[in-house]
């Protein structure tokens, strides 16, 4: 039973990404030390993001910036005004009304793919 909850424990951590000293894993580049900017603003490295996630939503950006952004499963797992953009790219993404509710350098607020309104480049 001891060994199972190990085990447990150990994939846990991993799947978090988290590691030892409290950082995240950004992936390819080892630990992140979270930067200040949250989902949906630009971002250029990972270590810029809250979430240290940052990459490419070409469902929102167009590919011309890339987003700091959170991976999810379901909306449960995205923070208020954010909504989980599954299963096409398992990210969170802002959830808008009217492109006025949405920050520069979006444009635009209607639903490209899915049931929902977000943020998005037109």
């Amino acid at each position: 039973m001891r060994q199972a909850i190990m085990v447990a424990a150990v994939c846990l951590a991993w799947a978090c990404g988290s590691s030892e000293d409290g950082q995240h894993d950004s992936g390819s580049s080892g630990t992140c030390t979270p930067g200040p900017k949250g989902t949906g603003e630009p971002c250029t490295e990972a270590s810029e993001c809250a979430s240290c996630e940052c990459e490419d939503v070409d469902e929102a950006t167009k590919g011309q910036f890339r987003v700091c952004t959170t991976k999810c499963t379901n909306h449960n797992q995205c923070a208020s005004g954010e909504f989980c953009l599954y299963p096409t790219r398992k990210a969170c993404v802002l959830k808008c009304t009217t492109a006025d509710d949405c920050p520069s350098p979006y444009n635009g607020c209607d639903v490209s793919t899915g049931t929902y309104k977000f943020c998005l480049v037109q």
